[in-house]
């Protein structure tokens, strides 16, 4: 039996879909954080489970010739960037190889998917990311929550953002350490800041930032809005987030403090507005390749009706609206709606039309015939029901969005049972540096004889 804490020189055979290191000690494997695949270890097992073991590194032998040092100083405590010390030819590899294995390990389906679309520069490419501040220890802290904890990381500068961000946040900090926005202590009651959520246009350089506090009254608020306003020109609007739970993320009760609420993006050939709840991807550069692929993928008519479902503000269906008849986009969030139609008047895209409502629910009772679903889930993937509704209808053609390949594979497995062929599938780059991977595949119903 296989004890925690003993130690074990390895050499690690192969790596999980979230970039551990998996060697086996007579027969029994154990999942490694920070190990390559070829590299051989001195390991300690810290935790052991019937079926598998998890273990750290305690001193590595030898490296594999792929590992390079992290550019970030937080690689080894925050944990979300958990392939930086991967070279970035290795990333693609590994997350091309994870997208062909999940998809036949899970869904069954044989086919070659091409090498993962990356980046030329795979750093500062988020255009928005959220901070946590807490009190540690007697010490206020602002930064990311540690993998798989509560705990919060002091982050002096994040490489998937660009330096402002970083600025912003040490900003903030200061501000808190001083006094002129205090930071929320549970523990105590008192205070009033928890969190800074930062959007960043990529197009215009502009910044909308958002302050999630604990308390509807900001004391200082005017002190608080000059200073970040005086040393940051390019902030357009700062809105408070105003949540009364033991939670740092955003509450429901929004109030502009400074200018506008919404930045303008860029995708394509259409300027977006986007306020700062909307739904958006992250990475702009990476989504203009997306729709390039989609176009393609599609193969649309001047007859077509397209079904654009979890729709954000619609920059998917809104790129396709020149080419058919029509586009419904369906959107659950009123804000991401409200900013689509602003956007579609802007244009002149008269031949498209919002539906606000859950997907799975709006899909149901739609009359209009639909020759091309588009769909952009979250990491949960498709709910059944649409996915019924879909085959039900007979729609011919599908183009599904994934940013998780586990439920993607999950849910093909229905369409391809249904008989749905599937055409193809391209991983992007959507996160370098990390182990998610963003996909697009095209499915087409083959008629039934």
């Amino acid at each position: 039996m296989k004890k925690q804490f003993e130690t074990y020189e390895v050499t690690f055979e192969d790596m999980t879909h979230d970039a551990r290191g998996v060697c086996k000690i007579d027969g029994y494997p154990v999942f490694v954080k920070d190990g390559l695949k070829g590299e051989r270890s001195i390991i300690e097992i810290t935790r052991r489970k019937k079926g598998y073991g998890e273990g750290r590194i305690i001193k590595r032998l030898e490296n594999s010739p792929f590992r390079i040092e992290p550019i970030c100083e937080h690689f080894s405590t925050c944990g979300g960037c958990n392939l930086m010390h991967m070279q970035y030819d290795t990333q693609l590899d590994f997350k091309t190889l994870k997208t062909q294995g999940t998809l036949k390990k899970i869904g069954h389906i044989e086919t070659q998917i091409p090498r993962t679309h990356g980046m030329h520069q795979p750093y500062a490419y988020r255009n928005k990311a959220t901070f946590h501040f807490s009190i540690q220890n007697g010490e206020i802290v602002g930064g990311y929550f540690q993998e798989n904890s509560r705990s919060i990381v002091q982050i002096k500068r994040c490489h998937i953002v660009s330096k402002v961000f970083s600025d912003l946040l040490d900003e903030c900090r200061k501000m808190a350490e001083s006094g002129l926005l205090p930071v929320y202590d549970p523990k105590t009651g008192h205070g009033v800041f928890k969190g800074l959520m930062i959007r960043q246009s990529q197009s215009t350089k502009e910044l909308l930032v958002t302050l999630i506090t604990r308390t509807k009254n900001i004391p200082q608020v005017g002190k608080v809005v000059t200073a970040l306003t005086v040393k940051y020109p390019e902030i357009v609007g700062i809105i408070q987030s105003y949540q009364d739970k033991d939670t740092s993320r955003m509450g429901r009760d929004f109030h502009l403090l400074f200018g506008q609420n919404v930045l303008k993006e860029t995708v394509g050939k259409i300027t977006h507005q986007l306020s700062f709840q909307s739904f958006f991807q992250v990475n702009p550069q990476q989504a203009e390749t997306m729709l390039k692929w989609i176009e393609e993928m599609a193969l649309v008519s001047r007859e077509d009706t397209v079904l654009d479902a979890y729709a954000g503000v619609g920059y998917i269906g809104f790129s396709l609206a020149a080419q058919v008849k029509k586009v419904i986009l369906i959107e659950s969030e009123k804000q991401a709606v409200i900013d689509g139609e602003k956007t579609a008047k802007t244009y002149h895209l008269n031949n498209t039309e919002f539906r606000l409502g859950d997907a799975t629910q709006v899909i149901q009772t739609l009359e209009e015939p639909i020759d091309l679903v588009i769909a952009d889930p979250p990491r949960e993937g498709l709910d059944k029901k649409f996915i019924d509704s879909v085959i039900e209808k007979k729609i011919n053609k599908m183009v599904y969005v994934s940013c998780n390949v586990s439920t993607l594979a999950r849910d093909l497995k229905f369409f391809q049972e249904a008989g749905y062929q599937i055409i193809e599938t391209r991983p992007l780059d959507m996160f370098p540096q990390t182990s998610h991977v963003e996909s697009v595949t095209y499915l087409k119903r083959i008629e039934q004889s």
